[in-house]
């Protein structure tokens, strides 16, 4: 009875650190390292966009700035 007893508690020994060593727990390093690249992947595809977006709003914004700076040239000619 005592070595089953020994047992069960091996048993769960071993599930215990098996679970400690899974990847699906938070602070394992493989998963932290699987999130810091996720977040790297997303950020830089974000940062692309913001910069794609970035530029598109000061080339609408120069070309209005243009426009506007011309029609006032022209009314000034008038």
């Amino acid at each position: 009875g005592r070595r089953g007893a020994e047992g069960a508690m091996a048993g769960q020994e071993d599930r215990h650190s098996w679970k400690s060593d899974s990847p699906l727990r938070d602070d394992h390093p493989s998963r932290l390292l699987l999130l810091h690249h996720h977040w790297l992947h997303l950020s830089r595809h974000r940062l692309f966009f913001y910069i794609k977006f970035a530029i598109s709003r000061l080339r609408r914004s120069a070309r209005i700035h243009l426009i506007q700076s011309f029609e006032q040239h022209n009314s000034r000619r008038t």
